[in-house]
């Protein structure tokens, strides 16, 4: 019976009872890690400062990159729910436009 290279280290740490752990395989592709990773930028300026990052020349830069980025995550949401959707429930949250 052939054995997988590897397979005879893991036999014997599993009957030593060591567990192995292992890292789990990236599921998301590098485009959805850095939408994930701006969006949690945007909830942190939400968090920090109790609203929505606004547009405007009297805004601190990284607040108007944050609107952009969350006008572009809203308009892509709202395309993909179908026309004249929030993108969200009830229309709350940094999606929806209170």
């Amino acid at each position: 019976m052939a054995v997988a290279p590897g397979a005879h280290a893991v036999l014997l740490l599993d009957q030593l009872g060591v567990e192995i752990e292992t890292n789990p395989v990236a599921s998301r592709t590098r485009r959805e890690e850095r939408i994930i990773a701006g969006f949690e930028e945007i909830q942190r300026f939400v968090d920090q400062h109790g609203r929505a990052p606004q547009h405007g020349e009297d805004r601190d830069i990284f607040e108007r990159l944050y609107a952009v980025r969350l006008d572009r995550l809203r308009s892509h949401v709202a395309g993909l729910a179908g026309p004249g959707s929030t993108g969200h429930p009830g229309g709350h949250g940094c999606f929806g436009r209170a």
